[in-house]
């Protein structure tokens, strides 16, 4: 009983800065393990010195976005009706979600699989090609992989070799998870028993629902990044090789933010359900000035030294010249972007569809495409560069005007009940 309770002091009584902090650690942590696989790729193929075999890193990357899509879909909506379920009190029904969360991922990330072998021809040249411990255990798997498989020294598969180690590594890491939870067993409500399927019926609409909008982000944000990557196509392949680099250099803030947002859930949701608005509030609160204070460190790090990141991963002028250029475009978006994904993760933790809905929808996919066409008219390629800070200012205004509203029905439910 005493260790149930210990672990329910953290959504409860726990300060909450030291709530907060003692939650998302360790989901930036996985985060920033994450963001290894994708600098250590482009790291070690960057070696090479050939901007074409970037360029194909670039490429690519896009269809690997289509996983985050999938596992978002059943992780995160999964996490915020367990959240809530642990906040009314039912760890059954939490324990149930967890099944049906874990099978309806495997199942969705199998059949994308096969589908992807089938069509990855024609996918890739739609995006523009012409040429915790178990996440840290995958990263540095893949870090130590990817110099086997990419340089010429060893087996020079290039690209190819990247890919094939990111495989090999995530694989690792899902082996990893699966014994943790075996051994584990009944002392987590993390339970992937199958017999637990049987509450599929009940919990399915739940989970796809509320993290419905999280996936259409994700999946936006393939065809975004695809349409980025054939515009920028047009031009030369140095340009599109820089597009990787940016891309893995801004991800620094952008997974931070993630992590912030991912760790902030389960104590928003949990607290929302338990009714606890003043400590939900303050824990968002709270996440976002962390999120923000790192995003605007690396804003001017990133505007002050963007040839020298540049050139960590290429020596080719080029591919620096247009990189430095793109760099310093695209990160004006993070501060926006810092704030924005706690605001969306907040609305799926309170189980708001529609604010969710509405929120992912501006962030990626439906402004990005015509903006595109119209930036790059206008400004050309480094046109393209703006259209990320345009839609994250467009999307948080939008967030912010959904929170006034809910915190003012919040405000005239309270004084009701008074």
């Amino acid at each position: 009983m005493k260790s149930s309770l210990d672990k329910r002091a953290v959504f409860e009584t726990m300060p909450v800065r030291q709530a907060v902090c003692r939650q998302i650690i360790p989901a930036i942590a996985s985060q920033m393990i994450a963001l290894i696989y994708n600098l250590a790729d482009t790291y070690f193929v960057g070696m090479l010195n050939k901007p074409n075999e970037t360029a194909a890193v670039t490429v690519a990357y896009s269809s690997f976005l289509v996983l985050t899509a999938i596992s978002n879909l059943f992780g995160v909506g999964g996490a915020s009706a367990l959240s809530r379920a642990l906040g009314r009190k039912n760890e059954e029904e939490a324990r149930d979600i967890a099944a049906v969360s874990f099978w309806g991922g495997l199942v969705s990330a199998a059949v994308f699989s096969l589908l992807y072998f089938l069509f990855a021809g024609p996918v890739l040249v739609l995006c523009g090609a012409a040429a915790a411990f178990g996440v840290s255990l995958g990263g540095i798997l893949n870090t130590v992989l990817d110099p086997f498989f990419v340089l010429p020294r060893f087996l020079g598969m290039g690209a190819v070799g990247a890919g094939i180690a990111t495989a090999l590594s995530n694989y690792a890491a899902v082996l990893y998870f699966l014994i943790y939870i075996a051994i584990k067993g009944e002392k987590t409500v993390v339970n992937i028993r199958i017999s637990r399927l049987k509450s599929t019926g009940i919990y399915i609409k739940s989970i796809i629902s509320i993290d419905f909008p999280s996936a259409v982000q994700y999946a936006l944000t393939v065809v975004a990044v695809a349409a980025q990557s054939k515009f920028v196509s047009q031009y030369d392949v140095e340009a599109v090789a820089a597009l990787g680099i940016v891309k893995k250099l801004d991800q620094l803030p952008l997974y931070f933010s993630i992590g912030t947002a991912n760790g902030l859930l389960p104590l928003l949701g949990y607290n929302y359900a338990a009714g606890n608005q003043a400590r939900r509030r303050k824990a968002f609160r709270f996440g976002c000035v962390i999120s923000l204070s790192f995003a605007l460190i690396c804003l001017v790090v990133f505007e002050i030294f963007a040839p020298a990141l540049s050139g960590l991963f290429i020596n080719d002028p080029a591919t620096l010249r247009y990189s430095a250029g793109f760099l310093r475009r695209m990160v004006t978006a993070m501060p926006m972007m810092a704030v924005c994904y706690p605001m969306i993760i907040q609305f799926q933790a309170m189980g708001k569809f529609k604010e969710s809905l509405i929120c992912s929808i501006l962030r990626k996919g439906v402004l990005d495409i015509p903006l595109l066409f119209l930036m790059n008219e206008l400004l050309g390629l480094y046109g393209c560069m703006w259209v990320q800070p345009i839609v994250d200012t467009i999307s948080l205004i939008a967030a912010a005007g959904f929170y006034r509203k809910i915190g003012r029905k919040e405000e005239q439910k309270t004084r009701l009940e008074e």
